[in-house]
């Protein structure tokens, strides 16, 4: 059984600097949340490699992803699915197409690869958009998108920043409730920041917040800040 994800690092960005300090458990959530500018993107970047703390440690099962002055993983190579705030989806590429550029394509034909990621989207409520492009897509159906290709990804760890900021009442049910069924079904660590501390009851997660800039647990599983 993997070991989960183990955090400590120190990330500066401009004048402000965030300590971030986690252990997720293979198959459990961790929710950060807090106010805009509290540092929440900048650690879910650094873990996921678009980011480069000033120091510390980053081990995800018995691998390590970073170590200050030693070793510094590629995002690609850290094995991750990954939301980011920008979605990041590829502008020439119909949905399902972006959902399955995240799979294992050299085992699949094309229509095997098709038929997986509409299921995926099915799963989120898009099957009827698989083929429409992001610029034809609204800003929530893009990042029910985004959260397809994530999960399609097989991942040693998840890490989703804001993945439900723009869907509706309903489609945050469905998908926060896919998220957490993927996690567990799966045993993979996820890191998912959000302004809803709601989310700690959808996705049974533990929430932590930042404190004076140091991201620390606020309390069990399910429980709000």
């Amino acid at each position: 059984m993997p070991d989960g994800l183990e955090v400590d690092v120190r990330v500066v960005r401009g004048a402000r600097t965030f300590v971030a300090r986690l252990s997720v458990a293979p198959g459990e959530v961790a929710l950060i949340v807090g106010p805009s500018g509290a540092g929440k993107t900048s650690v879910v970047r650094a873990l996921a490699g678009l980011v480069r703390p000033a120091e510390g440690t980053i081990v995800c099962g018995d691998r390590t992803w970073f170590e200050a002055g030693r070793r510094d993983l590629r995002p690609r190579e850290r094995e991750v699915g990954v939301v980011v705030q920008e979605l990041a989806l590829l502008p020439h590429l119909s949905a399902w197409r972006n959902v399955a550029f995240a799979t294992d394509r050299a085992r699949r034909s094309r229509g095997d690869r098709r038929t997986d990621a509409v299921g995926r989207l099915d799963r989120l409520g898009l099957a009827d958009r698989a083929d429409a492009r992001p610029a034809d897509l609204s800003g929530g159906e893009r990042q029910r998108v985004a959260l397809a290709r994530a999960l399609a990804r097989p991942a040693t760890a998840l890490l989703l920043d804001e993945p439900f900021s723009a869907l509706d009442d309903a489609a945050h049910a469905v998908a926060a409730e896919l998220v957490r069924s993927e996690v567990q079904r799966r045993r993979i660590p996820a890191v998912v920041v959000s302004h809803d501390p709601e989310d700690a009851e959808r996705l049974r997660a533990r929430t932590h917040a930042f404190v004076d800039g140091t991201l620390a647990a606020q309390g069990g599983a399910g429980r709000q800040v």
